[in-house]
């Protein structure tokens, strides 16, 4: 605050962000995340098809399952995203995390729901990490 003739001036605040919106799924749209790739069974195996060649060659990004609507997980990856999903498609057996999700996944699409993979190359984590 500067001080002109014995008076100070106010500052003006910033108005307040907006609401995050209740939907978990909203929530990620708004923070940035979006539909990356679809997930579905090929000759019994999973499949993540990445459409946007952008996306699959991001590194350090935040990502997320959605089932039907509901996010189901939220992860983050130092690798390009395309590597990391296709962890989940053919996980070795030292990769937990990668094969619960595969089960998860696979479980999910024989019961005939959708399963979309969503990704955030906006929020870059490790950043943000190093910042706090």
């Amino acid at each position: 605050m500067a001080k002109k003739n014995g008076v100070t001036d106010s500052v003006p605040l910033a108005a307040p962000p907006p609401p995050l919106p209740e939907h978990p799924l909203s929530r990620l749209k708004y923070l940035g995340f979006v539909e990356a790739g679809v997930c579905n069974l090929s000759q019994g195996k999973l499949c993540i098809n990445i459409a946007d060649d952008d996306h699959a060659v991001s590194r350090n990004v935040l990502y997320a399952f959605v089932v039907d609507g509901e996010v189901v997980y939220i992860g983050k990856s130092t690798r390009k995203f395309r590597q990391r999903m296709h962890d989940y498609c053919a996980p070795s057996a030292s990769q937990k995390t990668s094969t619960r999700n595969n089960r998860s996944i696979l479980k999910a699409l024989a019961l005939g729901k959708s399963v979309v993979a969503y990704v955030s190359v906006t929020m870059d984590y490790c950043s943000m990490a190093a910042s706090t």
